[in-house]
């Protein structure tokens, strides 16, 4: 055997007995599962804030921009319960009573950028204008 040879049968043996005694140390080690309220409290202990999968959210100059996609199967009643479950208007009957006060208007389906606070009415016009 030469040099080279040596060398590589020592690394490889090395990274092998490590691996192996590392997966001796994790052995014992029980992980209990996290649950969202632990998950929650600890983004909020660190200064973070927990968003749905398909919104994000950032603050520029003091508002939050919601980053939200508004498919074309979703109903108006749903629309309005997902903004008032990510805080965007205070309550769906607003949305609702704004909606149906400029008839003949739909709202488009599409990705929006919402700076909240916004009133129910500016929400609608935004929505039904794209």
């Amino acid at each position: 055997m030469n040099r080279t040879s040596i060398y590589w049968l020592g690394l490889g043996s090395g990274l092998i007995i490590g691996a192996i005694l590392i997966q001796l140390m994790s052995l014992g080690e029980s992980m209990e599962p996290l649950d969202l309220t632990t998950i929650e409290e600890a983004a909020a202990r660190n200064g973070y804030r927990l968003v749905k999968e398909d919104e994000s959210a950032w603050i520029v100059e003091e508002k939050i921009i919601h980053s939200i996609y508004i498919p074309a199967d979703m109903t108006d009643e749903s629309i309005a319960d997902w903004f008032a479950s990510a805080g965007l208007i205070d309550s769906r009957e607003a949305f609702l009573d704004a909606l149906a006060s400029t008839p003949g208007t739909a709202i488009i389906p599409g990705f929006y950028e919402i700076a909240s606070p916004i009133s129910a009415m500016d929400l609608v016009e935004l929505l039904t204008t794209g």
